[in-house]
């Protein structure tokens, strides 16, 4: 089936082209998309996906919807691992943001978006912290054992404490 086809397909609703059209686009990032229509619209089971990655996903999957013009007011969309577990699930209702006058993100948005493949930003801090604090205590494990190792002359020496004793 030809492009024009499949878009043509697509925009009418047929959830094999819509699911076609997407697994185009996310299989380089090793997600594959399959679709059925239900009958309260359309599903989408996105597989080979973390539970993370759905931060990234929902606002693609929902921009590339409103692009399309689908003829369905709901979309469910299934986040599953390539085992097929399923991790996460999202409901859109393409109706109600369509009516509330949805604007698809500008070029400048577009253009600071990250591959799927990326930590999303909030667990990236955590991530570079827990980082830095493992080198730290690496560095303070490597003086103490070392320190433990090979003692410094002149303190192996025990020198008596002065005792106190009491006076009359």
């Amino acid at each position: 089936m030809r492009m024009t086809e499949s878009l043509e397909r697509a925009q009418q609703g047929d959830a094999n082209s819509i699911a076609a059209l997407l697994d185009t686009q996310l299989r380089p990032q090793g997600v594959t998309v399959s679709g059925q229509k239900t009958s309260t619209g359309l599903q989408l089971r996105l597989k080979g996906v973390t539970a993370e990655q759905q931060i990234l996903l929902r606002p693609y999957l929902t921009e590339v919807l409103h692009q399309l013009q689908i003829p369905v007011s709901m979309v469910q969309i299934q986040g599953c691992t390539a085992q097929g577990k399923l991790v996460w699930q999202t409901n859109l209702r393409l109706a109600e943001t369509l009516t509330a006058g949805y604007q698809p993100p500008t070029a400048s948005v577009r253009a600071e978006q990250r591959p799927i493949k990326t930590v999303p930003q909030p667990y990236r801090h955590r991530l570079i912290g827990m980082i830095v604090l493992a080198a730290i205590a690496g560095v303070i494990v490597g003086f103490w054992y070392t320190s433990r190792q090979s003692p410094t002359p002149g303190l192996t020496e025990t020198t008596p404490l002065p005792t106190l004793s009491p006076s009359n």
